[in-house]
Protein backbone atom coordinates (compact mmCIF):
# COMPACT_ATOMS: atom_id res chain seq x y z
CA UNK A 1 0.00 0.00 0.00
CA UNK A 2 1.10 2.85 -1.44
CA UNK A 3 1.28 6.19 1.14
CA UNK A 4 3.07 9.63 1.54
CA UNK A 5 5.15 11.13 4.51
CA UNK A 6 3.76 12.73 6.60
CA UNK A 7 5.11 16.42 6.65
CA UNK A 8 6.52 17.87 10.02
CA UNK A 9 6.50 21.59 9.15
CA UNK A 10 3.80 24.17 8.44
CA UNK A 11 2.38 23.84 5.38
CA UNK A 12 2.44 27.07 3.33
CA UNK A 13 -1.31 28.43 3.98
CA UNK A 14 -2.31 29.68 0.88
CA UNK A 15 -1.56 26.32 -0.34
CA UNK A 16 -3.14 24.50 2.06
CA UNK A 17 -6.60 26.51 1.80
CA UNK A 18 -6.22 25.45 -1.76
CA UNK A 19 -6.33 21.74 -0.81
CA UNK A 20 -9.59 22.54 0.91
CA UNK A 21 -11.67 24.11 -1.58
CA UNK A 22 -10.57 21.32 -3.70
CA UNK A 23 -11.62 19.00 -1.45
CA UNK A 24 -14.78 20.81 -0.94
CA UNK A 25 -15.04 20.52 3.05
CA UNK A 26 -13.12 22.95 5.47
CA UNK A 27 -10.46 20.84 7.70
CA UNK A 28 -7.55 21.12 9.41
CA UNK A 29 -3.92 20.35 8.29
CA UNK A 30 -1.62 18.57 10.18
CA UNK A 31 1.39 20.42 11.30
CA UNK A 32 4.01 19.41 14.01
CA UNK A 33 3.78 22.80 15.62
CA UNK A 34 -0.11 23.22 15.37
CA UNK A 35 -0.69 25.15 18.76
CA UNK A 36 -4.27 23.21 19.65
CA UNK A 37 -3.88 22.41 23.08
CA UNK A 38 -3.20 18.77 23.61
CA UNK A 39 -5.43 16.32 25.49
CA UNK A 40 -3.79 13.96 27.30
CA UNK A 41 -4.48 10.21 27.15
CA UNK A 42 -6.59 8.78 30.11
CA UNK A 43 -5.58 4.76 30.08
CA UNK A 44 -2.12 3.86 30.85
CA UNK A 45 -3.02 0.12 30.81
CA UNK A 46 -1.91 -1.80 27.64
CA UNK A 47 -5.12 -3.20 26.15
CA UNK A 48 -5.31 -7.25 25.09
CA UNK A 49 -6.95 -6.31 21.97
CA UNK A 50 -8.05 -2.79 20.14
CA UNK A 51 -10.63 -2.19 17.89
CA UNK A 52 -10.46 0.93 16.03
CA UNK A 53 -13.55 3.01 14.17
CA UNK A 54 -13.46 6.21 12.74
CA UNK A 55 -11.32 8.29 10.45
CA UNK A 56 -11.42 9.32 7.24
CA UNK A 57 -13.09 7.75 4.13
CA UNK A 58 -10.19 7.00 2.29
CA UNK A 59 -8.29 5.03 5.43
CA UNK A 60 -11.38 3.69 6.78
CA UNK A 61 -11.62 1.48 3.91
CA UNK A 62 -8.21 0.23 4.98
CA UNK A 63 -8.97 -0.36 9.20
CA UNK A 64 -12.42 -1.56 9.30
CA UNK A 65 -13.63 -3.68 10.35
CA UNK A 66 -10.17 -4.72 11.96
CA UNK A 67 -9.33 -6.04 15.32
CA UNK A 68 -5.64 -5.96 16.33
CA UNK A 69 -4.09 -8.21 18.87
CA UNK A 70 -0.89 -7.18 21.24
CA UNK A 71 1.85 -9.15 19.45
CA UNK A 72 4.91 -8.08 21.34
CA UNK A 73 6.75 -5.25 22.37
CA UNK A 74 9.32 -2.61 20.73
CA UNK A 75 12.68 -1.76 21.91
CA UNK A 76 11.18 0.95 24.11
CA UNK A 77 9.23 -1.22 25.87
CA UNK A 78 5.98 -0.40 24.72
CA UNK A 79 3.72 -3.00 23.39
CA UNK A 80 2.82 -3.32 19.59
CA UNK A 81 -0.80 -4.65 17.71
CA UNK A 82 -1.00 -6.17 14.46
CA UNK A 83 -4.35 -6.55 12.86
CA UNK A 84 -6.18 -9.71 12.41
CA UNK A 85 -6.55 -10.19 8.47
CA UNK A 86 -4.27 -7.73 6.97
CA UNK A 87 -0.78 -6.32 7.47
CA UNK A 88 -1.67 -3.43 9.68
CA UNK A 89 -0.01 -1.81 12.66
CA UNK A 90 -0.62 -0.23 15.57
CA UNK A 91 2.81 0.80 17.78
CA UNK A 92 5.30 3.65 19.55
CA UNK A 93 7.37 5.54 17.46
CA UNK A 94 10.03 7.50 19.66
CA UNK A 95 11.11 9.39 16.40
CA UNK A 96 9.82 8.37 13.18
CA UNK A 97 12.43 10.58 11.52
CA UNK A 98 15.03 11.07 14.01
CA UNK A 99 13.86 14.44 15.17
CA UNK A 100 10.49 14.33 15.60
CA UNK A 101 8.44 14.39 18.39
CA UNK A 102 7.17 10.41 20.02
CA UNK A 103 3.75 9.36 18.61
CA UNK A 104 1.56 6.36 17.90
CA UNK A 105 1.61 5.14 14.90
CA UNK A 106 -0.73 3.29 12.67
CA UNK A 107 1.47 1.69 9.76
CA UNK A 108 1.30 -1.06 6.91
CA UNK A 109 5.17 -1.72 8.17
CA UNK A 110 5.77 -4.19 11.50
CA UNK A 111 7.84 -2.11 13.89
CA UNK A 112 11.35 -3.37 14.49
CA UNK A 113 11.84 -4.42 18.16
CA UNK A 114 15.39 -3.45 18.09
CA UNK A 115 15.61 0.19 16.98
CA UNK A 116 15.82 2.55 19.13
CA UNK A 117 13.37 4.95 16.71
CA UNK A 118 12.45 4.98 12.89
CA UNK A 119 11.54 1.84 13.77
CA UNK A 120 9.21 1.07 10.03
CA UNK A 121 12.51 1.43 8.47
CA UNK A 122 12.23 3.80 5.72
CA UNK A 123 13.89 6.88 7.94
CA UNK A 124 10.71 9.68 7.45
CA UNK A 125 7.41 10.32 8.95
CA UNK A 126 5.97 7.52 6.22
CA UNK A 127 3.18 5.38 7.64
CA UNK A 128 -1.11 5.53 7.43
CA UNK A 129 -1.43 8.24 10.54
CA UNK A 130 -0.22 9.14 14.22
CA UNK A 131 -1.10 10.66 17.59
CA UNK A 132 0.83 13.56 17.19
CA UNK A 133 -2.14 15.82 18.30
CA UNK A 134 -2.41 14.27 21.01
CA UNK A 135 -0.20 14.04 24.54
CA UNK A 136 0.09 10.22 24.47
CA UNK A 137 2.45 7.47 26.86
CA UNK A 138 4.74 4.93 26.24
CA UNK A 139 2.62 2.53 28.06
CA UNK A 140 -0.71 2.08 25.85
CA UNK A 141 -2.14 3.66 22.67
CA UNK A 142 -4.60 6.49 23.21
CA UNK A 143 -7.88 4.53 24.19
CA UNK A 144 -11.24 6.44 23.31
CA UNK A 145 -11.43 9.22 21.07
CA UNK A 146 -8.99 11.19 20.35
CA UNK A 147 -7.26 13.14 17.70
CA UNK A 148 -5.06 11.66 15.20
CA UNK A 149 -3.58 13.12 12.04
CA UNK A 150 -4.90 10.78 8.74
CA UNK A 151 -3.70 10.07 5.13
CA UNK A 152 -7.11 10.99 3.48
CA UNK A 153 -5.95 10.41 -0.21
CA UNK A 154 -4.77 12.66 -2.60
CA UNK A 155 -1.26 13.36 -0.69
CA UNK A 156 -3.87 14.90 2.40
CA UNK A 157 -3.04 14.92 5.91
CA UNK A 158 -6.23 15.87 7.84
CA UNK A 159 -7.24 15.91 11.36
CA UNK A 160 -9.76 13.46 12.18
CA UNK A 161 -11.53 11.89 15.47
CA UNK A 162 -10.30 7.96 15.85
CA UNK A 163 -11.99 5.66 18.77
CA UNK A 164 -9.57 2.79 19.87
CA UNK A 165 -11.90 0.67 21.88
CA UNK A 166 -10.43 -1.97 24.07
CA UNK A 167 -11.84 -5.41 24.10
CA UNK A 168 -12.75 -6.99 27.10
CA UNK A 169 -10.79 -10.37 28.27
CA UNK A 170 -13.15 -11.06 31.09
CA UNK A 171 -16.32 -9.90 32.33
CA UNK A 172 -19.07 -11.18 34.94
CA UNK A 173 -22.68 -11.09 34.29
CA UNK A 174 -25.07 -9.44 36.55
CA UNK A 175 -28.68 -9.54 37.21
CA UNK A 176 -29.71 -12.23 35.36
CA UNK A 177 -33.44 -14.27 35.74
CA UNK A 178 -34.47 -14.41 39.29
CA UNK A 179 -33.46 -16.60 41.76
CA UNK A 180 -36.49 -19.21 40.52
CA UNK A 181 -35.39 -18.24 36.64
CA UNK A 182 -34.42 -21.21 34.38
CA UNK A 183 -30.93 -20.00 34.00
CA UNK A 184 -30.73 -17.99 37.55
CA UNK A 185 -26.67 -19.64 37.79
CA UNK A 186 -25.63 -17.16 34.94
CA UNK A 187 -25.78 -14.93 37.59
CA UNK A 188 -22.31 -13.48 39.35
CA UNK A 189 -20.85 -16.03 36.36
CA UNK A 190 -17.18 -14.72 35.29
CA UNK A 191 -16.81 -15.13 30.89
CA UNK A 192 -12.86 -14.97 29.75
CA UNK A 193 -11.55 -15.08 26.28
CA UNK A 194 -10.80 -17.70 24.28
CA UNK A 195 -10.20 -16.79 20.80
CA UNK A 196 -12.06 -15.42 17.74
CA UNK A 197 -14.55 -16.81 15.48
CA UNK A 198 -14.35 -15.98 11.54
CA UNK A 199 -15.23 -12.29 11.89
CA UNK A 200 -12.86 -11.72 14.24
CA UNK A 201 -14.87 -11.44 17.30
CA UNK A 202 -13.64 -12.32 20.56
CA UNK A 203 -15.77 -15.18 22.14
CA UNK A 204 -15.92 -16.36 25.77
CA UNK A 205 -16.44 -19.37 27.99
CA UNK A 206 -17.95 -19.18 31.51
CA UNK A 207 -15.59 -20.29 34.17
CA UNK A 208 -17.98 -23.27 35.27
CA UNK A 209 -17.31 -24.81 31.32
CA UNK A 210 -21.28 -24.40 30.79
CA UNK A 211 -21.84 -21.42 29.05
CA UNK A 212 -20.22 -19.27 26.18
CA UNK A 213 -20.87 -15.86 24.55
CA UNK A 214 -20.31 -14.95 20.79
CA UNK A 215 -21.06 -12.86 18.34
CA UNK A 216 -23.23 -14.37 15.06
CA UNK A 217 -23.47 -12.22 12.05
CA UNK A 218 -26.77 -14.44 11.39
CA UNK A 219 -28.04 -16.93 13.64
CA UNK A 220 -30.42 -18.53 10.54
CA UNK A 221 -31.15 -17.13 6.99
CA UNK A 222 -34.06 -15.28 8.35
CA UNK A 223 -32.54 -13.52 11.10
CA UNK A 224 -32.18 -9.61 10.22
CA UNK A 225 -29.03 -8.23 12.35
CA UNK A 226 -26.14 -9.62 14.15
CA UNK A 227 -26.26 -10.53 17.80
CA UNK A 228 -24.42 -11.56 20.96
CA UNK A 229 -25.93 -14.97 21.95
CA UNK A 230 -24.98 -16.96 24.91
CA UNK A 231 -25.36 -20.20 24.16
CA UNK A 232 -24.48 -23.64 26.25
CA UNK A 233 -22.49 -24.94 22.68
CA UNK A 234 -18.86 -22.97 21.60
CA UNK A 235 -19.28 -21.27 18.60
CA UNK A 236 -17.02 -22.59 14.91
CA UNK A 237 -14.33 -21.11 14.69
CA UNK A 238 -14.48 -21.14 10.48
CA UNK A 239 -18.14 -20.80 9.73
CA UNK A 240 -18.98 -16.90 8.45
CA UNK A 241 -23.25 -17.04 10.31
CA UNK A 242 -25.04 -20.04 12.00
CA UNK A 243 -21.82 -20.39 14.71
CA UNK A 244 -23.41 -22.94 16.69
CA UNK A 245 -24.28 -25.52 13.79
CA UNK A 246 -28.16 -25.88 14.55
CA UNK A 247 -29.15 -23.94 11.53
CA UNK A 248 -31.94 -22.09 13.69
CA UNK A 249 -31.86 -19.06 16.40
CA UNK A 250 -31.68 -21.30 19.41
CA UNK A 251 -29.82 -20.35 22.07
CA UNK A 252 -29.79 -19.34 25.80
CA UNK A 253 -30.30 -15.97 25.22
CA UNK A 254 -29.21 -12.57 22.92
CA UNK A 255 -28.41 -9.29 22.12
CA UNK A 256 -29.25 -7.34 19.09
CA UNK A 257 -26.50 -5.47 17.69
CA UNK A 258 -28.24 -1.98 16.90
CA UNK A 259 -27.29 -0.28 13.45
CA UNK A 260 -23.95 1.18 13.01
CA UNK A 261 -22.94 -0.13 16.13
CA UNK A 262 -19.43 -2.00 16.98
CA UNK A 263 -20.38 -5.52 16.30
CA UNK A 264 -17.33 -7.17 17.33
CA UNK A 265 -16.91 -5.78 20.65
CA UNK A 266 -19.20 -7.49 23.58
CA UNK A 267 -21.53 -4.50 24.92
CA UNK A 268 -20.48 -4.01 28.37
CA UNK A 269 -22.39 -2.04 30.90
CA UNK A 270 -26.63 -2.93 31.06
CA UNK A 271 -28.45 -3.39 27.88
CA UNK A 272 -31.34 -5.34 26.58
CA UNK A 273 -31.27 -8.83 26.02
CA UNK A 274 -33.42 -11.74 25.15
CA UNK A 275 -33.06 -14.29 27.38
CA UNK A 276 -35.24 -17.85 28.75
CA UNK A 277 -35.44 -17.13 32.33
CA UNK A 278 -38.83 -19.34 32.01
CA UNK A 279 -39.19 -22.43 30.52
CA UNK A 280 -39.94 -22.06 26.74
CA UNK A 281 -40.48 -18.74 26.83
CA UNK A 282 -38.88 -15.43 25.62
CA UNK A 283 -38.15 -12.16 27.83
CA UNK A 284 -36.16 -9.11 27.51
CA UNK A 285 -34.03 -8.11 30.72
CA UNK A 286 -31.88 -5.54 31.11
CA UNK A 287 -28.60 -7.45 31.41
CA UNK A 288 -25.47 -6.23 33.03
CA UNK A 289 -22.31 -7.64 31.41
CA UNK A 290 -19.34 -5.58 34.01
CA UNK A 291 -15.14 -5.69 33.16
CA UNK A 292 -13.15 -7.75 35.66
CA UNK A 293 -9.68 -6.47 35.88
CA UNK A 294 -7.02 -8.57 36.11
CA UNK A 295 -4.48 -6.43 38.25
CA UNK A 296 -4.50 -2.95 39.64
CA UNK A 297 -1.88 -1.14 41.81
CA UNK A 298 -3.41 0.09 45.43
CA UNK A 299 -1.94 3.20 46.93
CA UNK A 300 -3.02 5.99 49.58
CA UNK A 301 -2.96 3.16 52.54
CA UNK A 302 -1.30 4.31 56.15
CA UNK A 303 -0.33 0.64 55.80
CA UNK A 304 2.73 -0.07 53.33
CA UNK A 305 2.33 -3.10 53.14
CA UNK A 306 -1.17 -2.82 51.47
CA UNK A 307 0.24 -0.28 49.19
CA UNK A 308 1.27 -2.26 46.23
CA UNK A 309 0.49 -4.23 43.67
CA UNK A 310 -2.83 -7.04 43.50
CA UNK A 311 -3.65 -9.71 40.71
CA UNK A 312 -6.60 -11.32 40.30
CA UNK A 313 -6.50 -15.10 42.06
CA UNK A 314 -9.54 -16.75 41.84
CA UNK A 315 -13.65 -16.47 42.57
CA UNK A 316 -15.10 -17.37 45.95
CA UNK A 317 -18.49 -18.77 46.11
CA UNK A 318 -20.67 -15.88 45.18
CA UNK A 319 -18.59 -15.52 41.97
CA UNK A 320 -16.55 -12.70 42.79
CA UNK A 321 -12.93 -12.53 41.93
CA UNK A 322 -10.56 -12.38 44.48
CA UNK A 323 -7.11 -10.20 44.77
CA UNK A 324 -3.74 -11.05 46.35
CA UNK A 325 -0.50 -9.05 46.36
CA UNK A 326 2.49 -9.88 44.70
CA UNK A 327 4.32 -11.00 47.52
CA UNK A 328 1.24 -13.71 48.52
CA UNK A 329 0.51 -11.33 52.66
CA UNK A 330 -2.20 -9.37 51.45
CA UNK A 331 -6.06 -10.04 50.12
CA UNK A 332 -8.91 -7.71 48.50
CA UNK A 333 -12.21 -9.60 48.31
CA UNK A 334 -15.94 -9.01 48.44
CA UNK A 335 -17.97 -10.38 51.43
CA UNK A 336 -21.40 -10.24 51.39
CA UNK A 337 -21.69 -10.02 55.08
CA UNK A 338 -18.39 -9.93 56.98
CA UNK A 339 -20.39 -11.04 60.63
CA UNK A 340 -22.99 -13.02 59.04
CA UNK A 341 -25.88 -10.65 59.02
CA UNK A 342 -25.74 -7.14 60.80
CA UNK A 343 -22.84 -5.81 59.00
CA UNK A 344 -23.58 -4.93 54.93
CA UNK A 345 -21.47 -6.20 51.48
CA UNK A 346 -17.94 -5.14 51.87
CA UNK A 347 -15.35 -5.20 50.18
CA UNK A 348 -12.32 -5.93 52.64
CA UNK A 349 -8.23 -5.79 52.06
CA UNK A 350 -6.99 -8.41 54.82
CA UNK A 351 -3.98 -9.92 55.84
CA UNK A 352 -6.37 -13.55 55.69
CA UNK A 353 -6.93 -15.56 52.66
CA UNK A 354 -10.86 -15.67 52.00
CA UNK A 355 -12.69 -18.94 51.64
CA UNK A 356 -13.91 -20.01 48.21
CA UNK A 357 -16.32 -21.91 49.52
CA UNK A 358 -18.57 -20.19 52.11
CA UNK A 359 -21.33 -18.00 51.02
CA UNK A 360 -20.00 -14.84 53.77
CA UNK A 361 -18.19 -14.99 56.76
CA UNK A 362 -15.05 -15.65 54.61
CA UNK A 363 -12.39 -15.26 56.87
CA UNK A 364 -13.88 -16.95 59.88
CA UNK A 365 -16.34 -15.76 62.32
CA UNK A 366 -16.23 -12.11 62.35
CA UNK A 367 -15.41 -9.23 60.30
CA UNK A 368 -11.13 -8.96 59.69
CA UNK A 369 -9.77 -5.55 61.86
CA UNK A 370 -6.49 -5.70 60.12
CA UNK A 371 -6.22 -3.13 57.12
CA UNK A 372 -9.43 -2.01 55.40
CA UNK A 373 -13.11 -2.13 53.84
CA UNK A 374 -15.49 -0.22 51.88
CA UNK A 375 -19.40 -0.88 51.56
CA UNK A 376 -20.68 -2.16 48.58
CA UNK A 377 -23.72 0.17 49.14
CA UNK A 378 -21.43 3.05 48.06
CA UNK A 379 -19.62 1.54 44.90
CA UNK A 380 -21.17 -1.43 43.78
CA UNK A 381 -20.30 -5.36 43.80
CA UNK A 382 -17.33 -4.45 41.43
CA UNK A 383 -13.92 -3.93 42.73
CA UNK A 384 -13.66 -0.35 43.04
CA UNK A 385 -11.57 0.72 40.40
CA UNK A 386 -10.50 4.55 41.18
CA UNK A 387 -10.44 6.90 44.17
CA UNK A 388 -12.50 6.21 46.71
CA UNK A 389 -13.06 6.54 50.70
CA UNK A 390 -12.26 3.09 52.57
CA UNK A 391 -12.16 2.55 56.20
CA UNK A 392 -8.62 2.20 57.16
CA UNK A 393 -6.97 0.86 60.27
CA UNK A 394 -4.09 3.03 60.46
CA UNK A 395 -2.24 2.60 64.51
CA UNK A 396 -4.86 0.95 66.21
CA UNK A 397 -7.86 3.40 64.71
CA UNK A 398 -9.92 3.17 62.23
CA UNK A 399 -10.42 6.39 59.81
CA UNK A 400 -11.46 7.03 56.26
CA UNK A 401 -8.90 7.46 53.71
CA UNK A 402 -8.83 8.03 49.95
CA UNK A 403 -7.64 4.58 48.32
CA UNK A 404 -6.92 4.85 44.60
CA UNK A 405 -6.86 1.46 42.89
CA UNK A 406 -5.25 1.86 39.44
CA UNK A 407 -4.84 -0.57 36.42
CA UNK A 408 -1.96 -2.30 36.30
CA UNK A 409 0.84 -1.08 33.33
CA UNK A 410 0.99 -4.67 32.39
CA UNK A 411 -1.45 -7.76 32.25
CA UNK A 412 -1.43 -9.86 34.64
CA UNK A 413 -2.95 -14.14 33.33
CA UNK A 414 -3.96 -16.43 36.10
CA UNK A 415 -5.88 -19.08 36.09
CA UNK A 416 -9.55 -19.01 38.23
CA UNK A 417 -10.69 -22.20 39.86
CA UNK A 418 -14.18 -22.13 41.15
CA UNK A 419 -16.33 -24.70 42.57
CA UNK A 420 -20.10 -24.89 41.08
CA UNK A 421 -23.16 -26.97 42.52
CA UNK A 422 -24.73 -30.19 40.93
CA UNK A 423 -27.32 -28.43 40.69
CA UNK A 424 -26.57 -26.26 37.00
CA UNK A 425 -28.40 -27.50 34.20
CA UNK A 426 -27.00 -29.68 31.81
CA UNK A 427 -28.21 -30.94 28.56
CA UNK A 428 -31.05 -28.36 28.49
CA UNK A 429 -32.25 -27.98 25.11
CA UNK A 430 -33.02 -24.10 24.02
CA UNK A 431 -35.87 -22.89 22.48
CA UNK A 432 -36.02 -21.03 19.56
CA UNK A 433 -36.13 -17.34 19.23
CA UNK A 434 -38.61 -15.99 17.83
Amino acid sequence: VFHHPRPNTNLDMTMAWSMIRALGCAVSLASATDSTPRQPSANTEAPEGLYVSGGCTALGAILHPLVFARVGTTLSGAPYYQANTKEVYIYYEPSCDGAAKARWIIDNHAPSTTAPNQLDGTGNCNYFGDSADTEVTSAAPPMGTSTWVLECGSSSWLKEPLTLMEIPQSFVIRDSCEPDGKYKELNDQVFTAQGRTHSAATWYKSLNGLYYVYMDPQCDPSAPVARWILDTVPPSATATEQLNGRGVCAYVGDHDVPQGAHSLVVPMGTSNWGLQCTAGRWGTIPLTLAEVPASFLLTGACVPAVNTEYKRAGATASGQSFYQSLDGTVFIYFDPSCDGGVETPKWIISGTKPSVTKQQMLVGTGCPQDFAQISVAFQGREVPIGTSSWSVRCAGAWQNLDLTLQLSATTVTTTVAIGWSSALLLGVAEQVRS
